[in-house]
């Protein structure tokens, strides 16, 4: 597993983000590509409080982890939905 080299990302600093780069509603992918033993953690979201809560997360417990600007299959929520899988 990564090491995370700092303080936790500041939820509110990641949701400031969020509301400038995702439209209300939209879908987004959360990945953390190399997460060590969990291989790539993913999730979809549509839930930008939840992104905001896993994404800080994840970034302290991996060092890193972005969401992708293009929106992902809505299908994926199904699969995904709010949460993130490791081994995804």
């Amino acid at each position: 597993m990564t090491t995370a080299t700092g303080p936790p990302a500041d939820p509110v600093d990641i949701r400031r983000a969020l509301d400038l780069l995702i439209e209300p509603g939209a879908v987004v992918e959360l990945r953390v590509p190399d997460a060590g033993r969990a291989g790539t953690v993913s999730g979809c979201y549509d839930d930008l409080d939840r992104l905001t809560q896993d994404a800080s997360r994840l970034n302290h417990q991996h060092g890193m982890c972005y969401i992708t600007l293009n929106p992902p299959n809505t299908a994926l929520l199904a699969r995904e939905a709010n949460r993130a899988i490791e081994h995804a």
